[in-house]
């Protein structure tokens, strides 16, 4: 049987039941940080899908070139709420998979306390990173959005119904990316204190 010491140290060879619980919980934050990534990574999809539809951002359109079509009515040349759309998704979903595969790492190599802290940093970092992106894109394509809804108003004209679709698609997911990510910080927050604490 296991034999434990004042303050739950260890003395016959087994695992303190303290230290047992802290493995748990630090468990179930990786696993809660793994599904909240992946939610992150496929609202990147997403949001990359439809930026990517001729529907919504075009570069082939003759003497013209590219339109962004969130900016339809005004300055045709400003495709720059597509394009910082698309290299907010681009970036998410490659931070995504890498946090992930830092969790996955990390749970397997918990023995190594360097490694966890750097993974947790890392988290904590790229994640607040990603949200602060999220805002601005979102803010500066919503902005555009409603500018050019009020200017189809003026002469009388709509997006078609796809379109709106795929717009609405486009702001709500980078909206709901906006707390996924923030989360994903708190928690490699929560992480990095415990793993400093336990060293």
């Amino acid at each position: 049987p296991c034999e434990f010491g004042a303050r739950d140290k260890l003395v016959s060879g087994c695992q303190p039941s303290s230290q047992i619980v802290q493995e748990m919980d630090s468990r179930k934050l990786a696993l809660v940080r793994i599904i909240l990534k992946i939610a992150a990574a496929i609202f990147a999809c997403i949001v990359l899908g439809n930026l990517a539809n001729k529907l919504i951002y075009r570069d082939d359109i003759p003497i013209i070139g590219k339109v962004c079509y969130i900016v339809y009515i005004g300055d045709l040349s400003n495709t720059a709420p597509c394009e910082f759309g698309l290299a907010c998704g681009a970036i998410a979903l490659v931070i995504a998979v890498v946090l992930t595969i830092l969790d996955i790492i990390t749970d397997v190599q918990s023995i190594v306390p360097t490694l966890s802290k750097v993974s947790y940093i890392a988290g904590v970092s790229a994640s607040a990173l990603m949200a602060i992106l999220w805002v601005a894109a979102f803010a500066y394509m919503t902005k555009e959005y409603a500018n050019t809804l009020e200017k189809l108003e003026d002469i009388d004209a709509e997006y078609t119904s796809e379109q709106t679709s795929r717009i609405g698609a486009i702001l709500a997911f980078s909206f709901l990316s906006i707390p996924v990510w923030i989360a994903v910080a708190a928690l490699s927050g929560v992480s990095l204190k415990s793993a400093e604490a336990a060293a």
